[in-house]
């Protein structure tokens, strides 16, 4: 819904411009064209995950592992959209790893990793990619990122165009799924 939102609001901005010449107008109905293709695909990715049972949004996947895991689609989707849920399902203390700030406190990119211990008490919702409407996710089902029958899954979020690089790594503990590591090594 808050995709939704961000996206209906970049729309009502463009929308609002007052363009001066010929090729803005063109510019800009390219770029309504193209949110709206967005927001299609965003929708019928909502159905797939709502009706797809036993499959991710590109249905190669069976989340339901041969183990007593839980469905991982459906995890995937609580722990995105509510924080309560988030909170539960993370592994406290949080290995972060990620790049040294510079003094100006700005990732020093291409610089020194560091990695932090996140808390309970310092932990902040993360939607993960869905409020992303640009960037393409790959999941995959262990750290290797290849398809296996495991109980480890990798989110991988990277942005083409913005540089974000971040993987989310979860491993399955008594059938359910919990955030056990995060790594954020892009612009």
């Amino acid at each position: 819904m808050i995709r939704y939102t961000s996206l209906l609001i970049c729309l009502c901005v463009m929308v609002s411009c007052t363009p001066t010449d010929n090729s803005e107008i063109i510019t800009l109905n390219q770029k309504i064209t193209d949110l709206k293709l967005t927001i299609d695909s965003l929708t019928l990715e909502l159905k797939e995950l709502k009706t797809d049972k036993g499959k991710g949004p590109s249905g190669s996947i069976n989340n339901k592992d041969k183990s007593t895991n839980e469905e991982f689609w459906g995890f995937l989707w609580s722990f995105m959209t509510d924080s309560a849920f988030q909170i539960e399902r993370v592994s406290f203390p949080l290995q972060y790893e990620t790049w040294k700030e510079d003094e100006e406190g700005y990732p020093d990119l291409g610089g020194e990793i560091v990695i932090h211990k996140l808390t309970k008490d310092n932990w902040e919702h993360d939607y993960l990619y869905a409020n992303s409407a640009t960037e393409r996710t790959q999941v995959y089902d262990n750290y290797e990122m290849s398809f296996r029958d495991t109980d480890e899954r990798i989110i991988h979020w990277f942005g083409v165009e913005s540089g974000g690089d971040a993987k989310y790594f979860f491993k399955a503990k008594d059938g359910k799924w919990y955030l056990v590591r995060k790594e954020q090594l892009g612009d």
